[in-house]
């Protein structure tokens, strides 16, 4: 190796060969990388295309890789194989030969963008979208019997955590609500503080029916015991193992179209960054979430596909 001629970033992004390659495909992909000095900058700029489990992303990720390979193979080839004829043009081919087949095979479980259509056109790829799901209608859950509903929520924003819930009857009407700044936290010791403090407030106005929901599936299987729960979150399951003890606690999983005023006061207490409650009828926000819960008013959950 020449270290003045051939360093990796020559050899993969700026050699005559690379340089033709990448051409092609920036171009067909609509991809500016004029400004790339790295390999590994190059492969971020690429990976950036697309959603998770689209054909898009698949097609994003996949290409540079297949076009690194194939330049690091036709390198060798010349440098080791004696009378080797280059292969331009048709390493070129033979990239998007590749993709072709790959693309045949691979079944996406998202759909890729409208734009990407074209960028199948140009390379020849197949077109391949899963079935567009339709929005689901989502309704407050009401608890059963004499159960009141515990709804809360977490946020956590920068490394910062707060949460918050409300209690209502099966009627939809309001008991209380709270909201909680906590300081440095994740979301997941978000969702268990609030948790903690619902249940908390509950006991204190002597409430011992209590239907738990909550958006978070975690939460769930916690409290059900279906999964480890992190040390660092232990201290307060604790606390929330004793309460549930001495109460008749149920716990159900909700879209989060279903939990929309704990959301709201999470969020409250996120961006005011302090503790206490909110009044049902003089805070127009809040009382329009709880109306429309208490009249069945529905959301709608636009399904990721």
């Amino acid at each position: 190796m020449r270290p003045n001629v051939e360093t990796t970033e020559h050899l993969f992004i700026h050699s005559e060969l690379a340089a033709k390659v990448w051409s092609h495909f920036s171009y067909c992909y609509g991809i500016n990388i004029s400004h790339i000095a790295s390999i590994r900058d190059l492969l971020t700029h690429w990976f950036k295309g697309g959603k998770k489990g689209s054909m898009e992303y698949m097609c994003h990720t996949l290409t540079p890789i297949v076009c690194l390979w194939e330049i690091w193979k036709e390198r060798c080839s010349r440098t080791y194989e004696d009378g080797y004829q280059r292969k331009g043009p048709a390493l070129i081919f033979k990239i998007r030969f590749w993709l072709i087949r790959l693309c045949e095979y691979y079944t996406p479980s998202r759909r890729s963008s409208d734009k990407f259509s074209q960028v199948a056109s140009l390379l020849g790829l197949p077109t391949k979208n899963p079935s567009r799901k339709m929005p689901s209608i989502v309704y407050w859950t009401r608890p059963p019997g004499l159960f009141v509903a515990l709804n809360v929520d977490g946020s956590a924003q920068n490394g910062q955590a707060a949460g918050g819930g409300i209690i209502r009857n099966n009627k939809g009407q309001h008991i209380i609500n709270f909201f909680n700044y906590y300081g440095t936290g994740t979301n997941n010791m978000a969702e268990t503080r609030a948790l903690l403090d619902g249940l908390t407030l509950c006991m204190e106005l002597g409430l011992d029916k209590i239907q738990i929901q909550t958006d978070s599936k975690l939460v769930v299987q916690w409290f059900g015991g279906r999964a480890t729960i992190p040390w660092s979150l232990s201290k307060w399951w604790k606390e929330i193992r004793k309460r549930a003890a001495m109460m008749n606690v149920l716990i159900v999983h909700v879209y989060r179209e279903g939990n929309n005023v704990a959301d709201f006061l999470s969020k409250w207490g996120m961006k005011y960054k302090s503790e206490g409650t909110l009044h049902h009828k003089n805070c127009r926000a809040i009382k329009q979430l709880i109306v429309a819960d208490e009249y069945n008013i529905p959301s709608i959950r636009h399904n990721k596909n």
